[in-house]
C-alpha cells in the first residue's frame, strides 16, 4: 500500500459527540428497579437521575463516545501518547474533569468545548450477569452542544490542520453539522483521509440519512454495522437488494470527490463477523471470540481504531483488519471501550477465525 504516513504527534484526530461511560454489573432486579428493559437503548428522563447517582459511586468510569473511542483505541495499539486528538464539548462540571483525566492516563489529547448551562453526557452501561446482555441509557447533555466557531480559533483549528487521518461520526452531522463539513472539506482540499462512521440506523434512515448522504464523498473510509449498512442503502442509495455484498459494493460505489483514492467501506456483525469492501472487491473476516465475552460496547470502534492505526502504517488491508480484529478481541473482555495497560499484538498471529 501507498498510505504509509510519518506519524508524529497530532496525526489523527477525531471530533464527535463525548460522553463518560458508566458501566456496571447488574442483575434483573436492578433493571426492574429503575424500570428498564434488558437490551434496550433509550435516552435518559428524569426517572433516571437517582440511576446515574448510583453509578457515580459504583460504577467503573470510561471515555466515550464513538469517535472519542477511535482516537484512544489508536493511541493504546500504537503505543504512541498524544499521537491522536479529540474536540468534542463537555459541560463544565465534576464529569468534565473525569473526562480529561481518563484521557490523559489513555495518552489521548483532548480539547474540549465547555457548555456552560449544559451537563457533560454521560452513558450509563448495565451488563446483565446472567447473559451478558447489555441496557444503555444515555444523558446526551453537552456532547449535542458543540458550535462550528469553536474551530475558528487558532489553537483549536491547528489540530485540525496536524492531523493527516480525520475522523468523525453520524450522530456528529446531527449535533453540528457545520463543524463536520468544515472537517471533511479540509480533508478533501488537502488531500488527507477522512473517515467516518455511520453511528446508528436512525442516522442511516430519513429525516436524518439525507445528511449522512451529503458527507459521504468526503469519505474515504467507512465504518458500520450491518444493519445500519441495509438501511443507507435501502433510504438513501435506492439499493433494495439483500445481499450484504451488493449493500456494502453500493456504499463503495457511490460518488466521491477524491477519485484517486478509491472508497473503503468496513461492515461488522459484532461478534461475528466484518466485511470490508475495496476496489479490488469484497472479502468476509470471521471474528475470533475470547473464552468469555463481557462487553460488546464499544468494540465497534475498537475494531475501527485498530484498522485506522495500521492503515496510517502501510498495512495491507489482511494486516490493517487483523490489528482491528484484535483491537476488538481484547475489549470484548472488558467493560466499555476499554483495553488491558499494555497491547501484546503480534503480527504473525491472526485474529481470524478459521
Amino acid at each position: 500500500m501507498s498510505n504509509t504516513l510519518t506519524l508524529r504527534r497530532g496525526s489523527f484526530f477525531g471530533i464527535g459527540n463525548p460522553l463518560l461511560d458508566v458501566s456496571k454489573e447488574v442483575d434483573e432486579e436492578f433493571l426492574e428497579k429503575y424500570k428498564l428493559k434488558e437490551g434496550e437503548a433509550i435516552l435518559a428522563r428524569e426517572e433516571h437521575a437517582p440511576l446515574f447517582r448510583v453509578l457515580n459511586k459504583q460504577g467503573r468510569l470510561a471515555i466515550g463516545g464513538s469517535s472519542q473511542n477511535i482516537m484512544r483505541t489508536i493511541v493504546w495499539i500504537l503505543e504512541q501518547k498524544l499521537f491522536a486528538s479529540y474536540m468534542g464539548c463537555v459541560g463544565d462540571d465534576f464529569e468534565k474533569q473525569n473526562l480529561m483525566e481518563l484521557a490523559q492516563s489513555a495518552g489521548l489529547h483532548v480539547v474540549y468545548q465547555t457548555h456552560p448551562k449544559l451537563t457533560t453526557g454521560r452513558c450509563a452501561v448495565l451488563i446483565n450477569t446472567r447473559d451478558q446482555h447489555r441496557t444503555m441509557v444515555a444523558s446526551q447533555g453537552a456532547s449535542e452542544g458543540f458550535t462550528a466557531d469553536f474551530l475558528d480559533d487558532p489553537e483549536n483549528w491547528l489540530k485540525v490542520e496536524q492531523a493527516q487521518i480525520l475522523c468523525s461520526e453520524g450522530f456528529f452531522l446531527v449535533s453540528c453539522r457545520e463543524a463536520f463539513m468544515r472537517v471533511c472539506e479540509h480533508a478533501f482540499k488537502t488531500g488527507k483521509i477522512f473517515t467516518m462512521t455511520l453511528s446508528a440506523k436512525f442516522i442511516c434512515d430519513n429525516p436524518i440519512g439525507v445528511r449522512l448522504l451529503s458527507a459521504l464523498p468526503y469519505a474515504d473510509i467507512v465504518f458500520g454495522y450491518e444493519d445500519e449498512a441495509r438501511i443507507l442503502a435501502k433510504t438513501q442509495l435506492n439499493i433494495q437488494s439483500n445481499s450484504l455484498h451488493n449493500i456494502i459494493e453500493a456504499i463503495r460505489d457511490t460518488p466521491k470527490w477524491n477519485k484517486d483514492r478509491p472508497r473503503i467501506v468496513v461492515v461488522s456483525k459484532v461478534p461475528e463477523r466484518t466485511t470490508v469492501a475495496t476496489r479490488d472487491g469484497i472479502k468476509e473476516y470471521r471474528w475470533k471470540k475470547p473464552s468469555k465475552i463481557v462487553d460488546t460496547h464499544g468494540c465497534g470502534d475498537a475494531l475501527a481504531g485498530g484498522f485506522l492505526a495500521y492503515f496510517a502504517l502501510g498495512k495491507t488491508i489482511d494486516q490493517c483488519i487483523n490489528a482491528a480484529l484484535y483491537c476488538a478481541y481484547e475489549n470484548l473482555q472488558q467493560l466499555g471501550c476499554q483495553f488491558p495497560d499494555k497491547p501484546n499484538y503480534n503480527e504473525q498471529i491472526s485474529y481470524e477465525k478459521k
